[in-house]
């Protein structure tokens, strides 16, 4: 097949491009209250300035195209206002944090169009060129910690390996996993733009093979299976050569093999023997599904508030609170849409995705845009099993991605404009990208210095409170790890602390909660939050009994928390 020059036009800089985008899934700071802050900054600073530059190329080549999906991603940005104006979203940093990934995400969704309209395939070459090297990248890091292999100085390049399921410097074996499928997917498209020989295609998809198997991702197989299934479904239509077939079914055979082989060779290397891991053994997820479907008969009409799925788990009888952990995220996309919006709105949200896939799929005419397709499809099953696509890494490729097969496909758009729409909004994301990066590194700084505080490596500041001017919420849970519960709080305090522990659970949040309402002379909802500590973090029988203690020991001094009867564990 004869590859389009559009593509190879500046590939040199394309690949510079795609180099720099590789970097976010290498970075290793994955630090709280932000685990991927610095990932999702650069890849929305790489992005932004791809952006720019092929909007200003963009001259000459007509009106842009407004498609259905950028159209409902700016009506989800202008729910996230109307939340939070009707008071469903509280926490202004909430609705500051959806505002701007959403409006990252309409922004890659218009430049995907345009990019493929002014130079077609090239954004699909970016993307896979990026895909691949940031896969390779990491599947060096996996190795390292795999084979523990003795950086030297170099170690804060690295995160530190994991006991088992390597995740590279990405962070989670199943983003990684996303990533290696990709990188995959990446092979293919090069080998047919005659952009890399088949050998070397082979080899590199068979090393990423290796690193799938390392991840341990049950994700990965049904990804695996169905980019098999469509091959198989497509090849007829689409002209797909047999001996891309058959690579593919080899392919897949030498994935199992590694998934198979992997205990055994752990063995070799002196690692705990451990057994391939079940396609639904310990699997929890259905259990979330019930939990959050449950949740909505409270709130059907209007949801909890985008990026609000955490406050699906607090139900008035505290011992229906889920045992599985503390759930910030559906690990379902579109049950998490459910829990934002409300069933209306929610359904029809997904039902506008369904359409669009299905119609995506049904005007595939070339092996260049299965191969586009199946891009979505890796971060669309993730997505239905997790949450990949609340990172900018994931998120803002997609976007494009799926923009550029608007053009491809030839969708039709609902209404065009010039590019200065476009540029005036990434102008604004840019500098939501500047304050949101102003905001967040003193509060980052000021949560590393309480950790050396609780370790007692150094002496207390508590007037040392960062002012965050949209990251409200990061600076309340800051707050609330400081805060002394045993203190005289008012009722705006109480309030505050009670809606940081429903947004960002956790243990020590749960626990200051519980003792600020029985110093206010609440004995019900301090038992309340009691009973949510114990259950939603798992607490076993011996940690509860310490924290009993802990507790026991505060009541000598202040008589209004032995009023509180210790919830029973089971």
């Amino acid at each position: 097949m004869t590859p389009n020059p559009l593509i190879f036009k500046s590939s040199g800089h394309l690949t510079l491009a795609a180099m720099a985008l590789a970097v976010s899934w290498w970075l290793p700071n994955h630090h709280w209250p932000w685990a991927d802050f610095y990932s999702d900054a650069w890849a929305s600073i790489v992005l932004g300035i791809v952006a720019a530059t092929v909007l200003w190329r963009y001259r000459g080549e007509g009106l842009l195209d407004w498609h259905l999906l950028p159209l409902v991603a700016f009506g989800c940005l202008g729910a996230v206002v109307v939340q939070y104006a009707a008071g469903l979203i509280e926490t202004p940093g909430v609705a500051w944090t959806n505002a701007l990934y959403l409006l990252a995400l309409s922004i890659a969704l218009l430049v995907g169009s345009a990019w493929e309209r002014s130079r077609p395939g090239q954004c699909a070459q970016f993307l896979f060129v990026a895909a691949l090297i940031g896969a390779m990248g990491s599947l060096i890091i996996q190795l390292q910690q795999w084979l523990s292999v003795d950086v030297g100085e170099a170690f804060w390049l690295f995160l530190p390996a994991p006991a088992g399921r390597f995740h590279a410097n990405v962070g989670q074996p199943n983003q990684l996993a996303s990533l290696m499928c990709l990188g995959v997917l990446a092979c293919a498209w090069l080998h047919e733009q005659q952009r890399m020989p088949g050998m070397a295609a082979w080899i590199l998809a068979v090393l990423l093979a290796v690193g799938l198997a390392l991840t341990e991702s049950r994700t990965s197989w049904v990804v695996v299976s169905c980019s098999l299934v469509a091959i198989l479904f497509w090849r007829k239509r689409l002209g797909v050569e047999w001996r891309v077939v058959v690579s593919a079914l080899c392919w897949t055979a030498v994935f199992v093999l590694c998934v198979f082989a992997l205990p055994h060779v752990n063995i070799l290397l002196g690692r705990p023997p451990q057994e391939v891991r079940g396609l639904t053994g310990g699997e929890i997820r259905l259990d979330i599904w019930a939990g959050v479907l449950d949740s909505l008969k409270h709130q059907p009409w209007f949801g909890y508030g985008w990026m609000q799925t955490s406050l699906t788990q607090f139900p008035a009888d505290p011992y229906l609170v889920p045992t599985f952990g503390s759930l910030r995220h559906a690990h379902n996309l579109f049950l998490d849409l459910l829990a934002f919006m409300g069933i209306p709105i929610g359904l029809a949200i997904c039902a506008v995705l369904v359409f669009w896939f299905v119609r995506a799929s049904l005007r595939l005419r070339t092996r260049e845009q299965l191969w586009m397709l199946l891009f979505v499809v890796a971060l669309g099953i993730h997505a239905m099993l997790e949450f990949p696509l609340y990172y900018a890494y994931f998120l803002l490729p997609l976007g494009l991605i799926v923009g550029a097969l608007n053009i491809s496909l030839a969708f039709k758009g609902h209404f065009r404009s010039s590019r200065w729409p476009v540029f005036l909004l990434l102008g604004a994301a840019f500098l939501g990208i500047v304050i949101t990066v102003r905001d967040y590194l003193p509060i980052e700084k000021n949560f590393f210095a309480l950790r050396f505080e609780h370790q007692r490596l150094a002496r207390p500041n508590e007037n040392s409170l960062p002012s965050p001017m949209v990251l409200s919420h990061l600076g309340d849970l800051l707050w609330l790890g400081r805060v002394d519960p045993v203190s005289e709080h008012s009722d705006a305090d109480i309030a505050r602390a009670t809606r940081v522990s429903k947004l960002m659970p956790s243990l020590v949040g749960q626990y200051k909660l519980a003792a600020m309402y029985a110093l206010a002379g609440k004995p019900r909802e301090a038992e309340y939050w009691l009973i949510v500590m114990l259950r939603s973090n798992g607490v076993k029988p011996r940690g509860a009994e310490e924290l009993r203690t802990q507790w026991q020991e505060l009541a000598i001094t202040y008589p209004s928390m032995t009023q509180i009867t210790w919830p029973r564990t089971k």
